[in-house]
């Protein structure tokens, strides 16, 4: 006869793993993040999750179900546990596989590589080529551009801005005529140039951003979409702030910082 889930015994989660608040979810419920800093990966899980997650060390399913009913008002059941099991297991989450074999976690690995056509299509569609690791030097250096985040910045931009706009109307013949400078070589240039700036200072919003909300920034470099290059900004530590409003700001400082150098 099969064990039923009340008499599996519970596997030991790596002990290198942080269980961290994550945001409230659109049902209004909490929600928490499992950070793996081995991977730098982050997995959302939900309410009957934590609370079982948070009861884990009795070491067997059946004190685990039973404490989930003496201690709270949620109704656990096996299948929850089946699928907290199969979902630590599968990503890798316990100390020792399912089986007990470390050969086990060397089979996930290889099964999850793709076939040589789907690396090549993947490879071809998107590489990152990381080159820097710059969560040091901007700590040290947001100081020096914590003004930008100020109301009283945005406020000063947004009215140069509606001057500008004002001017530009006024004499919008002379400003469109200044486009044909683009079509020579001296103003490609200079147009590729500018285009340069604007993409790292894109960059850099995002990565001030995030390290102004207690994130790290573990790569910025350059991707090839299609063999195109692309500045990016790895912000995958931001999975770890509570506030939606923060999130936003993470997603929208690069278009910020290009609307202000518009203005």
């Amino acid at each position: 006869m099969n064990a039923t889930v009340d008499d599996i015994a519970l596997p030991v989660l790596r002990h290198d793993l942080h269980l961290l608040e994550g945001p409230v979810a659109l049902d209004g419920s909490p929600s928490w993040i499992i950070f793996d800093p081995s991977r730098n990966k982050y997995f959302s899980i939900g309410w009957t999750a934590f609370q079982l997650l948070s009861r884990w060390s009795v070491g067997k399913a059946s004190l685990l179900l039973q404490r989930i009913k003496q201690e709270t008002t949620l109704e656990a059941s096996e299948e929850d546990v089946q699928s907290l099991l199969s979902f630590l297991y599968g990503n890798s989450l316990t100390l020792e596989p399912v089986s007990g074999s470390s050969n086990d976690y060397l089979d996930q690995y290889l099964a999850s590589k793709p076939s040589f056509l789907m690396w090549l299509i993947h490879n071809y569609l998107f590489v990152k080529i990381p080159l820097v690791k710059p969560t040091a030097f901007l700590r040290k250096t947001l100081v020096y551009v914590e003004p930008i985040f100020s109301v009283t910045t945005a406020a000063l931009i947004f009215f140069i801005g509606v001057i500008g706009l004002y001017i530009v109307g006024r004499q919008w013949e002379s400003f469109t005529s200044t486009f044909l400078y683009f079509f020579n070589l001296q103003g490609l240039a200079f147009y590729f140039v500018s285009l340069v700036f604007i993409k790292v200072l894109h960059e850099l919003a995002h990565a001030y951003t995030t390290i102004r909300y207690g994130c790290k920034v573990p790569t910025m470099g350059v991707a090839l979409l299609v063999m195109f290059p692309i500045l990016y900004t790895d912000t995958s530590d931001t999975w770890r702030i509570r506030s939606a409003m923060e999130r936003m700001h993470v997603g929208v400082a690069g278009m910020t910082i290009e609307l202000y150098i518009a203005c």
